[in-house]
């Protein structure tokens, strides 16, 4: 039964690869239909939880951990100025990714032993918005990095993600902001 149950969950896991190519290659077909905006964004003061993962696989469990602690943290003693946000530092290999879960604030408070406070650099972005779950951000991050170049620009920073709709129960409902730091190449 157990070895029935890991074959399922591989199967399922291979699908949503497939599902996530499929959906990168119809926006590559259609890339005039892509949206994306250069933008300014201001530096924030934020409050910050973080670790490193081996790879990119099953973040959810991770991101639900952090986002308690820091924003359960954040309840306590002061008040969040925005929507949740997701940092990675990832330096491109995509294995053992530093990443954040960062709730805004409005000023600076106290840290503690684990969670991290400090000012969030902003600067040009480029932006676009990612519309349902999270399986398909691949897709999306794929064609905003395709965006970026075709439009004289070059990636100069960590992506981030900032979380502006989520209903845990309709991910078919959720609204993602993708920014990326950008320079003119």
């Amino acid at each position: 039964r157990a070895e029935i149950a890991d074959q399922l969950e591989t199967t399922r896991a291979q699908m949503d690869r497939v599902e996530a190519r499929l959906k990168l290659m119809e926006l590559e077909e259609n890339m005039s239909n892509f949206d994306a905006i250069v933008k300014p964004v201001e530096t924030m003061w934020v409050a910050s939880a973080g670790t490193t993962v081996p790879n990119y696989d099953n973040l959810g469990p991770v991101f639900d951990r952090l986002f308690g602690a820091v924003c359960g943290y954040v309840e306590r003693v002061s008040a969040m100025a925005g929507p949740g946000i997701a940092l990675y530092r990832d330096d491109g290999s995509m294995q053992n990714v530093p990443i954040e879960a960062l709730c805004p604030l409005a000023g600076p408070i106290a840290a503690s032993d684990e969670i991290k406070v400090y000012q969030l650099e902003g600067g040009t972005m480029a932006s676009t918005l990612h519309r349902g779950p999270f399986d398909s951000l691949g897709a999306t991050y794929g064609a905003l990095t395709k965006w970026i170049e075709a439009n004289g620009y070059r990636p100069a920073g960590y992506p981030r993600e900032v979380y502006l709709s989520m209903d845990r129960d309709k991910p078919e409902t959720w609204v993602t902001e993708i920014q990326f730091p950008v320079a003119k190449a």
